[in-house]
C-alpha cells in the first residue's frame, strides 16, 4: 500500500511540472506605421521579430520562448507567420538559427545581452506597391516552461529589392553582434532599400517599441491535476480494501 502511495504522488508531481508547460498562452499585439518610403511591386518585405530576457531571470535548465498563432495584418495584408522556438541554454557558446516546416529555432547562450531572433517572414509587394505610412500590427501567442519569466519582443521590416524564399539560404542572424542586428539576412545586406520600418539599416531605430510579456511564477492549474486527484482517491479506496 504504501508503495502505492508513493507511486501516486509521484504521477501527480509530473502531472504538475507538466502542466504549466501547456499553460495558456500570453496574446501580445505591437502596431506602427511604415516610415513613409513608397515601397515599389515586386520588392520583398522582412518582418524580424527579435526577444529579450528581462528583469529576474530564473536560474535552472535552458529557457524555451514558444512564439505561435502569429499574423501580421494591415489594410493591405495579412501574412501568416511561421511559429518559433528560442531557447536560452549554457549548453552552447555562440547564437545559431534555423528553419524547417514546423518554423524557426533558434538557441543562443544563457548569458546573451541585447535581441535574440523570436521569429521572421517575408512577403513579396504586390505590383502596385505598398503605402509608405501603411500601419502595421503583429500579433502574437507566447508560452514557456519556465515560472516567472519576463520578456521584451519588438518587431521591424525592411525592404529588399531582391530575396530568397529558402530561408536557410539566408544566413540570418540569430542574436545581436558587434556587425548586424539579430534577424539580418547577411546573404542579401547589399539589396537593403530604405522602406518598411527601415531608411536603409537593419536594427535600432528601425524596430518598434517592445511590448512586455509576464508569465505566473506558479504553474496555472490544468486537467492534469483533477486527474492526479482522483488516482489518489482510486488509490485509497483500494487500500481500505486490501486491510
Amino acid at each position: 500500500m504504501k508503495h502505492l502511495f508513493q507511486a501516486a504522488l509521484l504521477i501527480v508531481s509530473l502531472l504538475g511540472v507538466a502542466s504549466f508547460a501547456n499553460a495558456t498562452p500570453i496574446s501580445s499585439t505591437i502596431s506602427d506605421n511604415f516610415n513613409g518610403d513608397h515601397i515599389s511591386g515586386g520588392d520583398y518585405l522582412w518582418f524580424v521579430a527579435v526577444v529579450e530576457l528581462t528583469g529576474a531571470i530564473p536560474a535552472g535548465s535552458p529557457i524555451d520562448i514558444y512564439m505561435t498563432g502569429s499574423t501580421i495584418t494591415s489594410s493591405a495584408f495579412t501574412i501568416s507567420v511561421p511559429n518559433s522556438e528560442t531557447t536560452f541554454s549554457s549548453a552552447v557558446s555562440s547564437a545559431s538559427t534555423s528553419y524547417s516546416a514546423s518554423g524557426w529555432d533558434t538557441i543562443t547562450p544563457r548569458g546573451t545581452t541585447g535581441e535574440t531572433l523570436l521569429d521572421a517572414v517575408e512577403y513579396k509587394v504586390p505590383s502596385n506597391g505598398l503605402s509608405g505610412k501603411l500601419p502595421v500590427t503583429w500579433t502574437a501567442n507566447f508560452s514557456t516552461d519556465t515560472p516567472g519569466l519576463s520578456i521584451s519582443w519588438k518587431w521591424e521590416a525592411t525592404d529588399y529589392s531582391k530575396f530568397n524564399t529558402n530561408y536557410n539560404s539566408l544566413d540570418v542572424q540569430a542574436a545581436d553582434s558587434h556587425n548586424s542586428s539579430a534577424g539580418t539576412p547577411e546573404n542579401y545586406d547589399q539589396f537593403l532599400l530604405n522602406g518598411g520600418t527601415s531608411s536603409g539599416d537593419c536594427g535600432g531605430s528601425s524596430f518598434t517599441n517592445p511590448s512586455t510579456v509576464s508569465f505566473a511564477k506558479t504553474p496555472e492549474p490544468s486537467f492534469f491535476l483533477p486527474l492526479g486527484g482522483l488516482f489518489l482517491l482510486v488509490a485509497g479506496r483500494v487500500g481500505r480494501r486490501n486491510r
